[in-house]
């Protein structure tokens, strides 16, 4: 008899004590996992709150440029370019104009040689020097708005990315048409490259205007909102 009460006496002793060992245990696993817990939300919010931080430093700059740049290919490619009348221009008037653009100094002194010979055929040449510069200009502008685009990727959403993918894909369709119908080409191709032209300015200026309007809504406090919690799940 003493043996079978020492025998549960012992064993309930020792019962008790597994016990409270395992609720030492489980609450120092608890603490832990909530200090893990803790840890991972402060360290994705902070993350979080550095890709905010970047989208809005780098949306406004890629919207600038890639505007920038569709309206400097929209100008260029315009069926209306206005230029000085150079053939009323004196020898000095025109070397102060020629100063101000970089041209080859070979084409600068066929131009000022053809002053003293052939006015028409000297506004005819300069006004396509002119052209050129500005087509190159605003080709820069498109590569500088590409490079942009490519290297701020990682901060763009799907829908920015798919609107910059068409922009940046139109202004150089643009560019090539509109540099192929300036060449020889027969009548009829030549009407069907200014419809593509056409339909090329139409798409950027509607493109144009969704990108914005799709960086806009991003870039409200709706958006992260919703973009934070899927970020946290």
């Amino acid at each position: 008899m003493n043996d079978i009460l020492t025998t549960i006496l012992t064993s309930g002793i020792t019962t008790a004590g597994i016990l409270a060992l395992y609720r030492h245990f489980l609450s120092r696993n608890i603490e832990a996992f909530k200090s893990n817990l803790l840890f991972d939300s402060q360290r994705k919010v902070h993350d979080f709150q550095l890709f905010t931080t970047k989208k809005h430093e780098t949306y406004p700059r890629l919207y600038g440029l890639l505007y920038k740049s569709t309206d400097s290919i929209l100008n260029v490619t315009s069926w209306f370019q206005e230029y000085p009348s150079f053939v009323e221009y004196s020898k000095t008037d025109l070397e102060n104009y020629l100063s101000k653009h970089e041209l080859l100094e070979v084409d600068k002194n066929r131009i000022l040689s053809l002053w003293e010979t052939d006015k028409q055929k000297m506004q005819k040449e300069l006004h396509t020097l002119i052209q050129n510069e500005k087509f190159y200009e605003a080709d820069q502008l498109r590569i500088d708005a590409y490079r942009l685009f490519s290297e701020s990727l990682l901060y763009q959403s799907e829908d920015v990315k798919k609107i910059g993918e068409e922009i940046v894909k139109k202004q150089r369709e643009l560019l090539l048409d509109h540099d192929w119908y300036r060449q020889e080409v027969e009548p009829k191709e030549r009407k069907e490259i200014r419809n593509k032209i056409k339909v090329h300015k139409d798409t950027l200026d509607k493109l144009r205007k969704e990108l914005l309007e799709t960086m806009k809504t991003e870039l409200t406090v709706g958006y992260y909102e919703e973009t934070q919690m899927k970020s946290t799940t």
